[in-house]
């Protein structure tokens, strides 16, 4: 099947390999329990895996065009491939092993990830900090959410280096949103954030909000936290 475009693979039990397919552009794979690996696919865009218990590899450097990833109840996979140059879209949900060694993502926009205990953000936000351009150059991130990752201790010093952020979603058990070192009103920054989520944070009260803008942020959920502080 030189010329297939897109493939989806469902509930194929006896599936180990997935061998090259040069022209596919879109991949979806579930509930194949034997599947391992994927082999080369320099023209895919979109891969999706999910509930597939023993693949241990889901990308490699072949995959040049990769542009959206996700990923989901990955038992045992313990990390991506160390380059993804086109990658932008990146969710991940249930990787009880991953451990998010370094990844090269320069186009990186929206990074999701949910229940991913072993996941050490804070190291991997730095590494796209450092690669994510050039001439210092910020990092283009703009959405993120770190939901149930109680290795991940992100933070305030950490977020400061994200200013393209426009949405952001956290929890305790992710984050601990002290005031010190905070130097200033949390948009001046994260001056383009206009959607923050938080849910049950670790957040003292001399956190210095500031004043929403009237096309600041456009939802807020506090998850504890006294709204008037925003105000």
């Amino acid at each position: 099947m030189p010329l297939l475009k897109s493939l989806d693979i469902w509930e194929c039990h006896g599936l180990n390999m997935i061998g090259d397919l040069p022209a596919l552009e879109s991949l979806d794979v579930c509930r194949c329990e034997k599947l391992k690996t994927l082999a080369n696919m320099p023209a895919l865009e979109s891969l999706e895996v999910k509930r597939c218990g023993r693949v241990e590899q889901v990308a490699d450097d072949r995959m040049p065009a990769l542009k959206r990833f996700w990923l989901s109840d990955l038992n045992a996979l313990k990390q991506l491939p160390p380059c993804i140059p086109s990658l932008e879209k990146l969710s991940v949900n249930n990787l009880p092993n991953w451990e998010s060694t370094f990844t090269y993502m320069p186009c990186l926009r929206e990074a999701h990830f949910y229940k991913c205990p072993k996941m050490q953000t804070e190291g991997w936000i730095y590494t796209l900090l450092e690669l994510a351009g050039y001439e210092g150059q910020a990092s283009q991130l703009q959405r993120l959410s770190v939901w149930n990752c109680p290795s991940a201790r992100l933070g305030w010093k950490l977020l400061q280096q994200l200013p393209n952020l426009i949405e952001l979603g956290l929890d305790s058990e992710s984050a601990v949103l002290l005031p010190s070192p905070l130097p200033s009103q949390v948009p001046t920054f994260l001056p383009s954030l206009t959607c923050l989520y938080l849910r049950d944070n670790n957040v003292d009260e001399e956190v210095k909000w500031g004043r929403v803008p009237s096309v600041g942020v456009g939802s807020l959920s506090t998850g504890g936290i006294d709204p008037r502080m925003f105000l």
